[in-house]
């Protein structure tokens, strides 16, 4: 009597005197798991659009300046008519090896540990690269 139910093709290679043999069988599977597969499939795919979508969309709510917005900034602040913090969020060599003057380096993974180094007046601007 027939099974009805699913089967997958499994697919085995043996190398022998230098030469690759392969073997196929048939396996059969748990009734529904094709369809719970594709289940999980689906939420991780929901779940992994819903993450880039939240990440795309933290990104709009801070303005982005140019370079050339950015070198008037820092004309301004050493001419003492702005003041902000300069924040390179980047890891601590290539903070060493190239950032800008008068920026201090709070990577991006240890922004608790370091927040002391923002100051205590809350309203200051925070400008991080």
């Amino acid at each position: 009597m027939p099974c009805n139910r699913p089967t997958r093709v499994r697919i085995y290679s043996k190398s022998l005197q230098n030469k690759t043999i392969y073997h196929a069988e048939q396996v059969q599977t748990r009734n529904g798991s094709k369809g719970a597969d594709m289940k999980k499939l689906l939420v991780l795919a929901v779940i992994f659009l819903l993450v880039l979508a939240n990440n795309a969309l933290s990104l709009e709510r801070f303005p982005i300046i140019t370079t050339e917005e950015m070198q008037q900034l820092l004309k301004d602040r050493q001419a003492g008519k702005i003041n902000f913090i300069l924040v390179n969020a980047l890891d601590k060599m290539i903070y060493q090896n190239a950032s800008i003057p008068g920026s201090v380096n709070i990577p991006l993974g240890k922004i608790a540990a370091n927040a002391y180094k923002l100051g205590q007046d809350k309203d200051k601007l925070i400008i991080t690269y």
